[in-house]
């Protein structure tokens, strides 16, 4: 809403608590708190203006009462603009709201994207297409077209977008008490014409005369999404398919998995082709290998490579973190936090960049209480951290991979980071020997892959009974996005 106003005060229908906006036919005048006038209320119970006095006195309590009343005038004087107006022009909108559907030329089901208000809730949109509108300029009639409008019958008025005029090279004028909307200078016919809007409680009115379709075989019509069938379709396995499964590794990866006996619960003897998937277009970036600038650690925990990651620019799902941490096993590739009380053997060495969560802190203090030796890059040469580096690359890629292909918000990143980390510890890496895993190094025994699901995927998760009752349904609908480890199920 309009420079984040909350909407029941940005939009004139929301302050009509007690006044019917078809009874009032004339304006009522404005109040001039510095003067003591007779003051107009409108009846709700008959279509006339009730000329009931009211004498503002000058005392404390009275001015209490004048000011309570000021603000009940300014709404009935809204109710009498909008019989005049249909449209506010709001710098909030990031595009088009219009509440009836006739106005639409181009009507499209399938386009309609919920809207956030400024109250934080959620204004309902049916679709999205085209409508036009006339406008008189000096006498000439216009016709104007608006692209990409969303339809909401709940909008109290509606909302044309500043923000898309100006995108379209139009130019808004703001002064004291009025509007003008500018032409660009692409329009040689309308050259330096302007559109006036009135302003009124800082809010921008304008009337559009909106050109419905004179029939509905004028409307360009989108046919709703067809409705998914009872019944799971049986899905061919592919490569493709496990390519996504595995969360989208590199192709010779995925063909290792599938060919080799690195891993178990996978079966699949079809043909091997290459297939270009569009996410990993989007999600990976082209890099050279990083260097590792020292020699390989002889066995698990003897160095720790760590680096962190972010910030990124919005909150994870968790609602308090917006960066990551790895901590990665030099010899075996394997990240997880209870190393030492698998195999016994103590951590001796960490290897970090010069970070100051890295450096000084808590940390610091606690691998030095360990006797654990804190290695450093040198200032400002994280490419020496090459190892870690480049895992958070891979992490990142990843994800972000992951995040394309299904289109989630930036907000599912952490539970994808996860993920990555997860299937990462089971798949091939070049510096361990052939046929061998991190998960295996660690565990002793080649990882299962067969509960592996494709990342963001459909899925019905069962109401636990003691909690939600009889009668509640046996299941609802979610998306899958985590592993969790050491878990029967997903």
């Amino acid at each position: 809403m309009e420079n984040g106003q909350d909407p029941a005060h940005s939009c004139p229908h929301a302050n009509l608590a007690t006044t019917d906006t078809q009874q009032i036919s004339t304006p009522l005048p404005f109040v001039n708190k510095n003067d003591e006038p007779d003051v107009l209320l409108a009846d709700d119970n008959s279509n006339n203006i009730d000329l009931t006095a009211y004498t503002a006195l000058k005392h404390e309590s009275t001015n209490l009462f004048y000011q309570t009343f000021i603000q009940t005038a300014s709404s009935v004087v809204l109710a009498s603009i909008h019989t005049q107006f249909n449209v506010i022009l709001d710098s909030g909108c990031t595009t088009h709201i219009l509440w009836d559907c006739e106005y639409f030329w181009v009507y499209n089901p399938n386009a309609a994207v919920p809207v956030g208000t400024a109250n934080c809730g959620i204004l309902k949109t049916q679709a999205c297409g085209q409508a036009h509108f006339c406008a008189h300029v000096n006498g000439q009639h216009i016709i104007i077209n608006l692209q990409d409008c969303l339809h909401a019958p709940d909008v109290p008025i509606n909302l044309l977008s500043v923000r898309l005029m100006v995108e379209h090279d139009l130019k808004l004028l703001f002064e004291k008490g009025s509007m003008s909307i500018f032409f660009p200078n692409s329009a040689l016919s309308f050259k330096c014409q302007s559109l006036q809007a009135t302003v009124h409680n800082h809010l921008s009115f304008l009337f559009c005369g909106f050109i419905c379709p004179t029939k509905s075989s004028d409307i360009l019509a989108f046919s709703s999404p067809a409705i998914a069938s009872s019944l799971f379709p049986c899905l061919e396995v592919t490569p493709a398919l496990w390519h996504l499964h595995l969360g989208h590794p590199g192709q010779d990866t995925t063909k290792a998995v599938l060919i080799k006996n690195y891993v178990n619960g996978v079966a699949y003897n079809g043909s091997l082709t290459n297939n270009h998937c569009i996410p990993c277009i989007l999600g990976k970036r082209p890099a050279c290998p990083f260097d590792h600038f020292q020699h390989r650690a002889s066995a698990v925990c003897y160095l720790l490579h760590m680096d962190s990651c972010g910030p990124f620019p919005i909150l994870f799902t968790n609602g308090c973190s917006n960066h990551f941490h790895s901590i990665l096993n030099d010899y075996s590739n394997f990240v997880k936090a209870n190393w030492e009380l698998k195999l016994g053997n103590r951590v001796k060495a960490v290897y970090s960049d010069n970070a100051k969560e890295f450096i000084s802190g808590d940390l610091h203090d606690f691998l030095i209480s360990q006797g654990i030796t804190h290695q450093n890059t040198a200032p400002y040469a994280h490419q020496q951290n090459g190892k870690a580096e480049q895992y958070i690359c891979t992490v990142e890629d990843t994800a972000e991979s992951m995040m394309a292909w299904l289109g989630l918000p930036m907000s599912f990143l952490g539970e994808a980071i996860l993920t990555a980390q997860y299937l990462q510890n089971c798949l091939p890496t070049s510096t361990l020997p052939s046929l061998i895993t991190p998960y295996e190094i660690m565990e002793g025994t080649k990882p299962d892959l067969s509960h592996l699901q494709v990342w963001g995927c459909g899925c019905y998760i069962l109401y636990p009974s003691k909690i939600f009752g009889k009668g509640a349904g046996q299941r609802f609908e979610a998306i899958f996005v985590s592993y969790k480890e050491d878990w029967i199920g997903w």
